[in-house]
């Protein structure tokens, strides 16, 4: 699929900055693997949910913007943001309730698909290199951010991953937790995506 035009982009800038804000939305996590490496082009991330609360509004024709974000939420203060796919958001297949997919390779090389109930976002350091590391001992609980623009507005879901925490070593550099549970409110990130 083609990147869209510059001024295409542009408007969705300002498209962005301009869209009703809808509530904040914590929402259970699948999985988050946060793969670490001294090679910082090996490092990737992949995060999942299957929460009903998940919800995209939007059609065949229409087109979506997602951040993505984890972050320590223990208390280091270290963060990172991505722009999965850029502006290239789209229809998965023209048919009802197919949800959004991530379209042309992006620089970030995040790749993910959204859907009613369905989040998967992975991002790789293949070509543009993931700064966050695992360089304390442990990271002890692990937030996660994705605020999706749709046709409804912009929608903050959130989640905390500090309960079944399968693995997480500096040694072994990567952390792993699964089946973390709706969080009564956001966790706050330590730095706000730009």
């Amino acid at each position: 699929m083609r990147a869209l035009p510059s001024t295409v982009v542009a408007v969705l800038g300002v498209l962005w900055l301009g869209t009703r804000a809808l509530a904040d939305q914590p929402i259970a996590g699948a999985k988050l693997l946060v793969k670490d490496s001294p090679d910082v082009t090996k490092r990737k991330v992949q995060f999942a949910s299957s929460d009903p609360n998940v919800h995209v509004s939007g059609g065949v024709f229409d087109f979506i913007y997602v951040d993505f974000q984890i972050f320590n939420s223990s208390g280091t203060g270290e963060s990172e943001c991505w722009h999965p796919a850029g502006e290239n958001w789209t229809y998965a297949a023209e048919r009802p309730n197919a949800g959004f997919k991530s379209g042309s390779p992006h620089p970030e090389n995040c790749t993910g698909r959204i859907n009613q109930g369905l989040f998967r976002i992975k991002c790789t350091a293949r070509t543009f290199p993931i700064t966050y590391s695992l360089d304390e001992p442990q990271q002890g609980s692990m937030g996660v951010v994705v605020r999706v623009q749709d046709t409804a507005g912009i929608t903050t879901y959130c989640t905390d991953f500090g309960g079944t925490i399968v693995r997480d070593s500096a040694l072994r550099h990567v952390f792993i937790a699964r089946a973390a549970p709706v969080p009564v409110t956001c966790p706050i990130p330590p730095a706000s995506c730009p």
